[in-house]
């Protein structure tokens, strides 16, 4: 029987065969069972002009370096979701040297990268992501920043923004050379998860002025860095509140105080003091189980007390020994007859 992933590969073969062709999602985890089917295997580039139409492409498990190469600059793809899954030798979706407007993005909606640890940035400036509603990152330990300032003004129909488990990441928005008094707004922006994010300091580091008019759910757990939201001047109408639970967005869970900034420092602080509750705690039972448990010093000292109260069988032999001064042996009894005699 010929494999999903094995038909597919002869469906990229085909090119021009399906031409409608709007849905594709490919695991190349067989790769390891028939590597000589796979070794010839067509790169992004043919695939994408192959298949002028596809709307929806899921990839998992492939070695590509980059998505999108320099040779499809012209071209305007129609593709609308993008999930990209386990590429280990990802570097980047499109190359960071190219400056020129890149339209190859502009009908993406939807994109979410999990588990690529090579991958050093998700666009370069030059790429506007002016269509695109969701945006998820997961467990891309390579990442430093997620998006530069110039490609962060293209959001303006983001909804939801989530960025999980990316252990090396210290700010979203990067700051960019040369730029004063910028001013970005997230118009449509509702939703934000930041979780998981051991070295992030700032949403963004720069004095920019930020805008959220739509934004009403905020979240931010386990970023014991973030000390404050942004430098510059934030604007975030409708928020009422920041959550630290993600599994749900609760009133019960809210946090507030004036501000966003103010809000964030307020976490930050409270987590600090329930880690050094949760240390003083833990030192706490550690002592008590010390006084439960004795040392073996003091086992030492214990036994050395019993052994004062029952003597060794030295210190028997000793009493003994006075003991036969009191009363001689049959040897000096003999020797004081001796004498008599």
């Amino acid at each position: 029987m010929i494999s999903l992933i094995c038909l597919m590969y002869v469906l990229i073969l085909l090119q021009g065969t399906f031409p409608n062709l709007e849905y594709l999602s490919f695991c190349f985890r067989e790769r390891t069972k028939c590597p000589s089917r796979f070794s010839d295997f067509p790169d992004p580039s043919s695939l994408l002009t192959g298949l002028p139409n596809l709307l929806n492409l899921n990839v998992y498990d492939r070695v590509w370096e980059e998505i999108f190469p320099y040779e499809l600059v012209d071209r305007e793809i129609r593709l609308r979701m993008l999930r990209l899954c386990r590429l280990c030798m990802l570097t980047h979706l499109w190359k960071e040297d190219n400056t020129q407007p890149c339209p190859l993005f502009h009908n993406l909606e939807y994109l979410h990268v999990l588990r690529c640890g090579k991958l050093r940035n998700i666009v370069p400036s030059s790429v506007s992501l002016r269509n695109l509603t969701r945006l998820e990152i997961s467990d891309c330990h390579g990442l430093i920043n997620l998006l530069t300032s110039s490609t962060a003004k293209t959001l303006v129909q983001l909804e939801r923004m989530t960025v999980i488990d990316c252990k090396r990441i210290t700010e979203i928005v990067a700051m960019e050379d040369g730029e004063a008094n910028v001013a970005i707004t997230f118009n449509k922006l509702r939703r934000l998860e930041l979780r998981g994010l051991p070295n992030l300091t700032h949403f963004c580091s720069g004095h920019y002025s930020f805008g959220f008019p739509s934004l009403d759910e905020v979240i931010v757990r386990c970023c014991p860095e973030m000390k404050t939201f942004s430098h510059g001047v934030l604007s975030t109408p409708k928020l009422k509140g920041v959550s630290d639970d993600y599994s749900w967005f609760s009133k019960r869970n809210l946090y507030w105080e004036d501000d966003l900034n103010t809000t964030t420092r307020c976490l930050w602080e409270e987590s600090n003091q329930y880690d050094t509750r949760l240390l003083f705690r833990e030192r706490v039972e550690n002592s008590e189980e010390d006084e439960d448990h004795p040392s073996e010093d003091e086992d030492h000292s214990e036994n050395f007390e019993e052994d004062e109260d029952h003597p060794s069988e030295d210190e028997d032999h000793s009493e003994n020994s006075e003991e036969d001064e009191d009363h001689p042996s049959e040897d000096e009894d003999h020797f004081e007859t001796t004498e008599e005699w």
